[in-house]
């Protein structure tokens, strides 16, 4: 399997959120690219520490060929199927309306009503969150880096030293990947 981003979105978090958390005036409006390039990289480093999917992103996925009733796909945070189409040994293109989806938290499996027999099949899907859906622990994570990075001087360190605090690794480490061997 071939899986690309097709685009992702960041709609997670609200601009009026943001200027909340960092004590930005609404009126202020000189930093708000800056401030929404920063929720776009504490978004990317969130969803790098629990080593899964937080931006709304598409994805399509292509397979050689297929034969069977069902199809695992290892990314987490499952949100919908937008399409699936494949094309059969006649050549023919079939768009695939009748499946059914069970999505875990680092992947989901499609399974379908009838026996596939495809020489290729495409997958457009989206995983991550949006406003209605991501976990308030994970959006203050994100929400706390996104402060540190805007304001160094107030970053999340413990009053009176240099010692970090872990306040956004500890709010993540729930949603993080255990490796057991």
């Amino acid at each position: 399997m071939r899986t690309k981003v097709i685009s992702r979105t960041f709609n997670h978090i609200t601009l009026q959120e943001i200027k909340h958390q960092t004590k930005v005036s609404e009126a202020y409006t000189a930093d708000d690219i800056e401030l929404n390039n920063l929720l776009k990289v504490a978004t990317d480093m969130a969803g790098n520490y629990i080593e899964n999917v937080i931006a709304l992103t598409s994805f399509e996925t292509k397979t050689g060929e297929f034969s069977g009733t069902k199809i695992t796909i290892n990314r987490g945070h499952f949100y919908g199927i937008d399409s699936i189409t494949y094309t059969d040994r006649y050549n023919q293109t079939i768009t695939v309306t009748a499946f059914e989806v069970e999505a875990e938290d680092r992947q989901f499996t499609i399974t379908f009503d009838s026996w596939i027999d495809a020489t290729e099949m495409t997958i457009n899907f989206k995983c991550g969150f949006d406003a209605l859906t991501i976990p308030p622990v994970v959006k203050q994570a994100i929400l706390i880096k996104l402060t540190d990075l805007y304001d160094i001087e107030r970053a999340s360190y413990t009053s009176g030293s240099f010692q970090l605090n872990k306040a956004f690794e500890n709010l993540l480490n729930y949603h993080k990947r255990i490796n057991i061997f």
